[in-house]
């Protein structure tokens, strides 16, 4: 009996990989994203940023789909040095997109503490959506980044910094929000 569970378990798994595949990145997905060119005016000015960011986009089995961007700037580039990390989902329903949110902070959480960094709430800062939360990640007692995630509807985003802290709510503002915008209108492809 112990094996026959086994093997279901094993088959229900394989069938939920294979029902996730990945799909084309199109220039609307892409324009939700804060990219690294976004910051050229803050100290970051790298050299074809577009070669070191990427992209991915998979459509869940449940018909949901997950964008992802990621952006590190490499060792000989510059002397600042910029990690991003952005997560946008688009789930089928509100429940499910509330539960998302709490699993990626959770996530994230559990992932900054393993790497030394502790996030602390900024309440009032910026807020978006639904719901949304903004906070400022330390590393020895040091500002390092910024994690903000929001939910609008069934949608979530997040976006996670290091290597820089924005700590005014008007360049936050400037930086992030036509970024939300298309994110708030988006419809998948």
């Amino acid at each position: 009996m112990m094996r026959k569970r086994l093997i279901l378990s094993f088959l229900v798994c394989l069938f939920l990989l294979a029902s996730c595949r990945r799909a084309e990145v199109f220039d609307t997905d892409k324009e939700m994203f804060v990219r690294a060119k976004d910051f050229a005016e803050y100290g970051f000015s790298i050299q074809n940023a577009e070669k070191y960011e990427s992209f991915e986009k998979i459509n869940l089995f449940d018909g949901s789909q997950q964008i992802e961007y990621e952006f590190e700037t490499p060792e000989n580039e510059s002397a600042n040095s910029l990690y991003l990390i952005e997560t946008v989902t688009i789930d089928t329903n509100q429940s499910d997109a509330k539960m998302s949110k709490g699993v990626e902070d959770t996530g994230i959480s559990i992932g900054l503490k393993i790497g030394g960094i502790e996030k602390e709430e900024v309440k009032d800062f910026y807020k978006y959506g639904d719901s949304s939360n903004f906070y400022a990640l330390k590393k020895d007692g040091k500002k390092v980044g910024n994690y903000f995630s929001t939910r609008h509807g069934k949608n979530t985003f997040s976006l996670f910094i290091v290597g820089l802290y924005v700590d005014d709510v008007e360049t936050w503002r400037e930086i992030v929000e036509p970024r939300l915008k298309k994110f708030s209108a988006y419809k998948p492809k």
